[in-house]
């Protein structure tokens, strides 16, 4: 049927008399879709000052432009930073304010923009879906009325709009007095405080039903406090550092949100133009008080001990486990000022560390805490938890050691750090489902002992270093491994997160992140099992299908200098791990996926009949078979992907202006002038056209999971660096 003429959708669908024309793929229409971003940062700032005060004041002016039509985010920030000293006593004064307003974020997900693209047959065309209205405001779709199937238009339109506004306001206030020369008390305030304010209006549904409208705010305040004394002081060849206080954190929530239910006058998007307003409201208050204290012990400058301790109380748990005390010891020593060792050996430190370190929980987990609402517009409702409330909660504890070394060499010019690391966490706080009977739907308990352990190596190199010459190498790698030694005698396995066509686990005895969904049902020989009717039949219940954790991660940095001129290379490495591509499971079940063109003139399963254990010779078409194994209840055992990649990260061409031609411009001390490129291309990825870093959201399960991510992007820049 390639190049068939066929009627046009608008004509069939909505008497548009567009015409007919050739049935055809169309290509780039995901990229004819998406327009060039633009991105202007502009900065200044100016410090200055005298013997007792200086300052530093500010402001970045950041404007974008993003990939998609009505998309934007205007950004300000301030920043301000004061010190004063007189005799003794010192003040310092920082505070940033943000003030970010963005308008039409992209919707993502299974029912987002890029979905629709996911299940729009190759056929239709780009620039058949831009006009997607009708003239009553009803968006049209290249299936006819459905809300299954949208145009992406209809995400974009500037008929729909959604807004947000964040206000942030940071600061802090770091006074120190003098008693001694080697005795000060200090004392520090500061403050975080976050506001954000949401809405949102919609289009008519295809049905021609009236929108909604909803708005929302956000407030979060966080105040931290402390007062410490300090010593510091020198008695021969030993040196003592110490800081002995206490802290205050308090942190403050509280949510606003309304919604107007089906607008009654179409374009009139206020929440009192509803026909079923409804309101929510919540709040929650947190605080930890703690009294800690530090010692560092030196000898010689060569040995170091340090030895820190802390005590918190916590308002989130319960009287009897409201206190929990975390110690931690550090002890190093420069080996190179100790011992005599080669010409060639500039510095080597060994250092190794052990930490204990406890951790609380949400606000009112303790209690039954009743949420309130409204039953047909004028009944008061009172609801308990669905979650049962855990009266012996008990705070997590941590326990960790790592060891390692710094070791340069040949003047500086290699260098080699390592680390090892192990930790392991008890009383883990975690929400098991328990049975409806109980009246809830869930419950807390304290259970689990998860184990962590990892290497982190970081070379450091100067292969070339001449007078006008330089190229410096970097190299970062590290791996890690985290298994569940234990969780509870009455539960194996804990469902960190899932979709519908899979779950991340983590299970007694197994490794964190453990991917499990649908897979082939096997015979003891490994042939895939077929149903009589020449189908394969599916696991009935989920097995591990792979493991979202990489094997390590890495990067290298290469910057080679010429005099004034610069280049920059940075590439960014993953090995191994796996990723489940939900995005190619819908768009399988769809038929738009590359992997099903096979089997379109019929395929037979490569297996064997599970009620005979005979050679399959069945015949199926290709939409029985596809539609079978995908979707967003599929065999995820055949959307796994290796989610290893290797991209070049960030390439940057600066030249910085010689001094001898800035002697003519007496206000100008320096110029730089670079060309910046980010998230260029991938050197290496295995997932079908899809992101590897497209997860379906920023939760750490998330990472399991991609699900119409956008595609990559790429960013070009130009910087200039002036300096009066």
């Amino acid at each position: 049927m390639n190049g068939q003429s066929i009627e046009n959708w608008r004509d069939h669908f909505y008497d548009r008399e567009v015409g007919s024309y050739a049935m055809e793929s169309q290509k780039g229409r995901v990229k004819d879709f998406f327009r060039t971003g633009l991105s202007a940062t502009n900065s200044v700032s100016v410090k200055g000052g005298g013997e007792n005060i200086a300052g530093r004041f500010a402001f970045t002016d950041t404007q974008i432009d993003g990939i998609t039509r009505n998309n934007s985010i205007d950004r300000k920030y301030f920043d301000f930073s004061s010190n004063f000293k007189y005799n003794r006593l010192t003040v310092d004064v920082k505070g940033t304010y943000t003030h970010q307003e963005t308008r039409n974020r992209v919707a993502l997900g299974e029912y987002g923009m890029m979905q629709q693209f996911t299940k729009m047959p190759p056929n239709i065309r780009i620039q058949d879906l831009q006009d997607n209205m009708t003239v009553e405001d009803v968006p049209m779709n290249w299936s006819g009325p459905s809300n299954e199937h949208l145009s992406p238009y209809s995400f974009i339109t500037e008929k729909r709009c959604s807004a947000d506004k964040r206000d942030r306001i940071m600061g802090v206030v770091n006074s120190s007095f003098e008693i001694t020369n080697w005795l000060s008390i200090a004392g520090k305030t500061g403050i975080d405080f976050l506001q954000d304010h949401g809405g949102f209006y919609g289009i008519k549904s295809v049905s021609g039903d009236n929108p909604m409208r909803s708005r929302s705010e956000i407030q979060i305040k966080e105040v931290n406090s402390d007062v410490m004394l300090k010593i510091n002081k020198t008695f021969n060849d030993f040196s003592l550092n110490s800081n002995l206080g206490a802290a205050v954190m308090n942190r403050k929530y509280e949510s606003l949100s309304g919604s107007s239910g089906t607008l009654v006058i179409y374009g009139f998007n206020k929440l009192s133009n509803g026909s079923s307003q409804s309101a929510g409201e919540y709040s929650s208050e947190k605080e930890i008080q703690s009294v800690l204290g530090n010692l560092q012990l030196g000898y010689k400058n060569l040995l170091f001990l340090d030895v820190t301790g802390r005590n918190d109380w916590s308002s989130t748990l319960p009287a009897k486990h409201r206190s929990y005390f975390y110690p931690s010891f550090n002890l190093s020593g420069i080996v190179s000022d100790m011992v005599e060792l080669p010409e060639s050996i500039d510095f080597l430190k060994v250092r190794g560390s052990w930490a204990q370190v406890g951790n609380d929980t949400d606000p009112y987990r303790l209690s039954q805490v009743y949420s309130f609402g409204k039953i047909n517009g004028n009944l008061i409702s009172a609801t308990l938890p669905n979650t049962q409330p855990f009266y012996d909660l008990k705070p997590e504890e941590t326990k960790s050691w790592e060891t390692g070394f710094d070791f340069r060499m040949f003047k500086n010019r290699l260098g080699f750090d390592m680390t090892y690391y192990t930790s392991n966490t008890v009383n883990q706080i975690l929400t098991l489902d328990t049975p409806h009977s109980t009246g809830y739907t869930s419950k807390f308990i304290n259970a689990g002992e998860i184990e962590s352990s990892g290497l982190e190596v970081m070379l450091n190199a100067v292969p070339v270093k001449t007078k006008d010459w330089q190229w410096d190498l970097n190299f970062n790698w590290g791996t890690n491994t985290t298994e569940c030694i234990e969780l509870d005698e009455d539960v194996k396995s804990h469902t960190l997160g899932e979709m519908r066509i899979g779950r991340v686990v983590v299970e007694e005895g197994g490794k964190f992140g453990d991917i499990k969904s649908k897979a082939f049902e096997r015979d003891d020989e490994g042939n895939i099992l077929v149903s009589d009717n020449g189908l394969p039949i599916a696991t009935s219940e989920y097995v591990k299908v792979g493991n979202m954790m990489p094997d390590w991660t890495g990067a290298v940095t290469s910057s080679l200098a010429y005099k004034d001129l610069s280049l920059k290379i940075l590439i960014d490495i993953r090995s191994g791990g796996d990723i489940l591509s939900v995005t190619d499971a819908l768009a399988t079940q769809a038929g738009t996926s590359e992997r099903t063109l096979e089997g379109r003139d019929g395929m037979v399963v490569d297996g064997v009949l599970s009620s005979t254990g005979v050679r399959n010779t069945q015949e199926v078409t290709a939409e029985e078979y596809w539609a079978s194994v995908g979707g967003p209840y599929g065999i995820g055992e055949a959307f796994i992907y290796d989610a290893s990649y290797a991209k070049v990260r960030e390439i940057s061409l600066g030249y910085r202006i010689p001094e001898s031609l800035l002697e003519r411009i007496s206000f100008l001390k320096a110029a730089k002038f670079s060309l910046v490129g980010r998230d260029l291309f991938y050197l290496v990825r295995h997932t079908p056209g899809t992101n590897p870093e497209g997860a379906s959201s920023q939760q750490d399960w998330a990472q399991a999971f991609e699900l119409n991510s956008l595609p990559p992007s790429y960013n070009i820049g130009f910087n200039i660096n002036l300096t009066f």
